[in-house]
């Protein structure tokens, strides 16, 4: 979160459980925060616990994966994962109505219209992760009433249905375990557990790790002087934010940099947690490479402005949304008239992205090169460096651990400290302790698996969970005993009418169709996605039964009916 703040303060291993205001103090935005923070790790901690790993719910499980020609829908809904709440909505079209969303126009993971599906069998899963947005995004945050100053920002939880190839073609590679008494295990069973065998391969994390020290060599007798032997000397509060710019890690099965590797990984600083931004209006590319910037402001003084020789980076959403930093530039000149950044564009820049590109800024950080510091392509080169103490300013310095891997876009927040002369980090006697990234999280759901071939079918590995208040009635509100809690019908309604849908189907009555339910298939075309062991197993018929049920379903489907 790029955002202006003094510093982040929430530790879940200190288990705090709310912030409590005192009279006649001094209101911090870290204090609020850390409040919202608490909540939210409780909420999705306890979503978590209940719910698992990642499930939706049995009346309205959302992101069902249905193949069509040369893509597939994603369906509404809600999804859990990690106790993270994902809703996907149907976007609007003309006449009032509704479609799902393809895979290639998903709203929060832009991709070519063009782009293919994998070859062969492939896994279909979600990823989860938290944005940081501000009224440059979108500037409704803004109240008009009072001109619309920059106030308030927002934390947005982005959901992205990816696919990764799988590491087998068929269903008959999977290897599978029987259980005590000798049953070979279900082909959805075999799949969740292929899935977690292989997700971590697929899916590489982050496991790098830093530390920072500025430590004050003797305390201070003047209160207005800073000691010049205090290892942190800037004049001011700083919450100093270090981002890996260029990692040798992926985290993704198809965005970040496939080809890093150990000698590419690059860091950028900021002393304002990279919160210093100018929104670009304009930009006119010459075919020399240089770039012309109209933006919006240069900064509200002297501190918060743009210099000559100044590093940027040029923001989109393209970058940010595919997990990708965007280039470094150095600015050439500035006319502060006109408000115009000259720069020069490196070798290799995507112009279409850059020239098109929705929510272009420019992002100062704050690393320049020194007699003994070299810049690579703009950024901080961590190869021979990882293990020695690199200065960023004012005497504060970061230390990476060695044979890690750095994902791009990991980041570290170091506050320093004027009235200390040091920088707030956890130590072990005088020793700071080394720390994973503070983010960015990302949480991974398997959707399905797509088998190739003979079996070019969508496997649905959705969870889904019953609530225990559900009383099934209609047109009725229920009051639990001994509770004011008010069930709604609305919900028992739907679990009604999905239960009717699915009895259209040839062979399937109500008991069925309740089993169908309670395994999370509450629709016609998911039932139409299903393979016949897996459908005998639910509803308990035999497979030419299945085969029936199965083939009838997708004709319905096929037909809108």
């Amino acid at each position: 979160m790029k955002g202006d703040f003094s510093r982040v303060t929430f530790d879940s291993r200190k288990n705090y459980s709310r912030v409590l205001s005192q009279q006649g103090r001094v209101q911090l935005d870290a204090d609020s925060n850390e409040q919202v923070a608490i909540f939210w790790h409780y909420l999705r901690t306890l979503a978590a616990d209940l719910i698992g790993p990642h499930a939706g719910p049995q009346w309205n499980v959302g992101f069902e994966i249905l193949l069509g020609e040369n893509s597939f829908t994603i369906g509404e809904g809600r999804y859990y994962v990690d106790g993270i709440l994902c809703e996907s909505w149907a976007k609007e079209v003309a006449d009032g109505k509704k479609v799902l969303f393809q895979y290639g126009d998903q709203p929060d993971y832009p991709l070519d219209k063009d782009e293919a599906l994998p070859e062969g069998s492939y896994w279909v899963y979600l990823e989860v992760w938290e944005r940081h947005i501000t009224y440059l995004h979108d500037d409704n945050i803004r109240e008009v009433a009072l001109n619309g100053p920059d106030t308030a920002t927002r934390a947005q939880v982005v959901w992205q249905v990816k696919t990764v190839k799988s590491g087998h073609q068929t269903l008959a590679e999977l290897p599978g375990q029987e259980d005590d008494e000798g049953n070979a295990p279900k082909d959805r069973e075999k799949l969740l557990r292929a899935w977690r065998d292989q997700s971590t391969s697929l899916l590489p994390g982050s496991n790098g790790q830093m530390k920072a020290r500025a430590k004050i060599e003797k305390e201070p007798t003047d209160p207005c002087i800073i000691d010049p032997q205090a290892r942190y000397r800037g004049p001011e509060n700083q919450l100093y934010r270090v981002e890996i710019h260029k990692g040798n890690v992926t985290g993704s099965g198809q965005s970040g940099n496939e080809n890093a590797d150990d000698d590419e990984v690059t860091f950028k600083w900021s002393r304002d947690n990279g919160s210093v931004v100018f929104p670009i209006v304009s930009m006119k590319i010459g075919d020399d490479g240089q770039a012309t910037v109209a933006v919006e402001h240069l900064g509200r003084d002297d501190r918060l402005t743009l210099k000559e020789g100044d590093w940027v980076e040029i923001v989109v959403d393209h970058y940010v949304l595919h997990g990708e930093a965007g280039p470094l530039v150095q600015v050439d000149s500035i006319d502060r008239d006109q408000f115009t950044v000259t720069l020069s564009l490196p070798e290799g820049a995507d112009m279409e992205i850059l020239d098109s590109g929705a929510h272009r800024l420019l992002r100062r950080w704050d690393q320049t090169a020194s007699q003994s510091l070299d810049l690579l392509e703009g950024a901080v080169p961590l190869n021979e460096k990882m293990t020695d103490y690199i200065e960023l300013e004012d005497g504060v310095q970061v230390s990476f651990h060695p044979q890690a891997r750095y994902r791009t876009g990991d980041y570290w927040l170091i506050p320093a400290r004027t009235a200390t002369g040091d920088v707030e980090w956890p130590r072990q006697g005088d020793k700071p302790l080394w720390l994973p990234p503070r983010g960015v999280e990302h949480h991974y759901a398997p959707l399905a698996w797509v088998g190739a071939g003979d079996e070019d079918a969508v496997h649905d590995l959705r969870c889904a969970f019953q609530a225990e208040c559900l009383i099934p009635a209609k047109g009725l509100t229920a009051v639990l005993a001994g509770s004011d809690r008010i069930v709604s019908p609305g919900r028992s309604s739907t679990l009604d009418a999905r239960i009717a849908d699915l009895q259209r189907i040839d062979n399937i009555g109500k008991r069925r169709a309740e089993d169908l339910v309670k395994a999370g298939i509450t629709e016609v075309a998911m039932v139409a996605a299903m393979d016949v062991p897996r459908l005998v197993e639910v509803i308990g018929v035999s497979e030419e039964l299945a085969e029936e049920i199965i083939a009838d379903a997708k004709r319905r489907v096929a037909s809108n009916g």
